[in-house]
C-alpha cells in the first residue's frame, strides 16, 4: 500500500475500533480479530501499542494478537526498548507459555531487530526451552553476536533437533576462526542444507 493509503490506518483510527470491538456489552472478538489479520496483512504497524497494552482483553485473540505483532515488527517505528520489555512479559504469561506456536511467534520478533535485545532475560530460558524455542534463541544470539555464550553451550549441540542445529551452525559463524572449524570438522552426516551451512560458517568473512 501506498504510504497516503496507510493513513487510513492511522494508530487514533485503528485504536478507536478496537476500543469498540472490545467496550461493546460482547466484546466483539470476530471483527477484531478480523481486523488484526488485515493489519497483518498489509503490515500497519499503528495497533501494536493497543495490543501489547491490552494483551489480558485480547486474550481470546491471542493467535491473531502474536501473528500480528510478528508481521508488522519490521515497520514498527515506536520504543523498541518499552515493546522488548512488554513482549517478554507476555511470553510469561502461562497462556503463551502453553503453546509454542505463541512463543516462537514472539520470539522470533527478537530474531530480527538488535533493538530488541533481552539477551540477559531469554538466554537463561535456552535449557529449559522447547526445540522451537532454541532455535529462536539461538538466532537471536547470532543477531546480538553473543559469541561466548554460544561457545559455552557448543557441546550441547548433538541433542538439538535438526533445525535448531541447523540454527546453531549460524550461531557457530561467532566463534573465533580456530575454534570454529575445529568444531565445524567434527560434525559429519550432513544433510545437504547442512554442509551449505558449515561451508559459510567455516568462511573467513561474514
Amino acid at each position: 500500500m501506498s504510504p497516503t493509503e496507510l493513513k487510513a490506518f492511522s494508530s487514533d483510527k485503528v485504536n478507536a475500533i478496537l476500543t469498540e470491538y472490545l467496550e461493546s456489552e460482547q466484546p466483539n472478538y470476530a471483527r477484531l480479530r478480523w481486523l488484526l489479520r488485515r493489519l497483518s496483512q498489509i503490515q500497519a504497524p499503528s495497533a501494536v501499542e493497543f495490543c501489547v497494552d491490552h494483551i489480558n482483553d485480547l486474550t481470546p485473540a491471542i493467535s491473531d494478537l502474536c501473528r500480528y505483532l510478528a508481521s508488522v515488527s519490521d515497520d514498527y517505528e515506536g520504543d523498541w526498548k518499552k515493546l522488548g520489555d512488554a513482549i517478554f512479559e507476555m511470553l510469561q504469561d502461562e497462556l503463551i507459555k502453553s503453546n509454542e506456536y505463541f512463543q516462537v511467534s514472539l520470539l522470533s520478533i527478537f530474531t530480527r531487530h538488535p533493538a530488541l535485545d533481552q539477551t540477559n532475560r531469554f538466554v537463561p530460558l535456552y535449557k529449559s526451552s522447547s526445540d522451537g524455542l532454541k532455535r529462536e534463541i539461538l538466532l537471536s544470539a547470532y543477531l546480538l553476536e553473543l559469541g561466548d555464550w554460544i561457545r559455552e553451550i557448543k557441546q550441547s549441540y548433538a541433542s538439538l533437533d535438526p533445525w535448531s542445529r541447523r540454527a546453531f551452525l549460524i550461531a557457530a559463524k561467532l566463534l573465533p576462526l580456530d575454534e570454529r572449524r575445529f568444531f565445524l570438522d567434527q560434525i559429519k552426516s550432513l544433510s545437504m542444507l547442512e554442509e551449505l551451512l558449515v561451508k559459510w560458517a567455516r568462511s573467513k568473512y561474514q
